[in-house]
């Protein structure tokens, strides 16, 4: 497809997309469950598990907990660009503003990401929100179904061991975020000894964490990558007489990595300005839930 063909199905797209949250939320399209026209069937598995928790069918009260992150060379220049958008936008000077973001690709991707996210009614900031984890569903859809980004990976990754401690259970948990920074990667560990704390406490019952959102924007040089990843983990330690205690653990991993489309964005941008703008700076805090809302520790402190 050519790129002003692209520009107009995206022109398409960000006419359907209300920048309000709707009353009630959209159940999610198919689109975060099919790749190349197949069906992923462990994703769709767990899709059903989602909607079981959210009906009360099945593990209640999961929170929806989200983190997000910018890496790559041009993570510094990329802040500062946000910083100067957001400054002409505070000072009513439209124009100039306008030229500035029609030349700030990553400033146009994270605005069409929140915008994503407010049509959907998903809310980070609130991971208790009622229905939070259906409306999650319904932007993880929405935004893998984009015209504004090509996808590049679409799968779930299903782990359990049986290892000899639950330090390897940590480790191995946090080996499936490789694209998260040491300091990210070290929230995680707290929060998976956290979980395997809890489990070594209550012998025979499992304990189950909550939903953890991992966005990640990673920018070298002009390639936009977006990271979706979204996991639960649970813990198990089994008691038997004489014995010595087993270990079980289980964590399913969903993961969507999307390119979005940098060249084509100078014909799209005026659309995604009159419709919403939100900074990279702003998406940042927008998509990361305080630590003071948080009812686990999972990913913060």
């Amino acid at each position: 497809m050519s790129d002003g063909g692209r520009a107009a199905e995206i022109r398409a797209w960000l006419d359907a997309v209300e920048a309000k949250p709707p009353p009630t939320p959209a159940p999610p399209s198919s689109a975060f469950i099919v790749a190349a026209g197949k069906p992923i069937t462990q994703l769709e598995r767990l899709r059903q598990r989602l909607e079981q928790v959210r009906t009360g069918k099945g593990p209640s009260d999961v929170p929806v907990l989200s983190d997000a992150a910018l890496a790559g060379d041009m993570g510094p220049a990329i802040l500062e660009r946000s910083a100067k958008l957001k400054a002409l936008r505070a000072a009513g000077d439209l124009d100039a503003g306008l030229a500035y973001f029609r030349d700030s690709p990553a400033d146009g991707c994270t605005s069409i990401v929140d915008l994503a996210r407010i049509s959907t009614g998903y809310n980070p900031s609130s991971p208790n929100a009622a229905d939070n984890l259906r409306r999650f569903q319904a932007f993880a859809s929405k935004i893998v179904e984009s015209p504004v980004f090509d996808r590049e990976l679409l799968d779930q990754k299903p782990l359990s061991w049986k290892p000899s401690s639950w330090s390897r259970s940590v480790t191995q948990v946090v080996r499936e975020f490789p694209h998260i920074s040491e300091a990210d990667a070290a929230k995680i560990r707290k929060s998976v000894q956290r979980l395997t704390r809890a489990a070594a406490s209550n012998p025979g019952r499992r304990q189950s964490g909550s939903l953890f959102v991992q966005n990640l924007l990673l920018a070298e040089g002009q390639d936009f990558q977006l990271f979706l990843y979204y996991a639960s983990a649970s813990f198990k330690e089994i008691h038997e007489k004489k014995k010595d205690p087993v270990y079980r653990a289980s964590m399913t991993l969903a993961r969507a990595r999307l390119r979005f489309l940098a060249t084509a964005w100078p014909d799209f941008a005026e659309a995604v300005w009159n419709k919403h703008v939100c900074a990279v700076e702003d998406w940042l805090d927008r998509n990361t839930t305080p630590a003071r809302k948080s009812p686990v520790t999972f990913c913060f402190d």
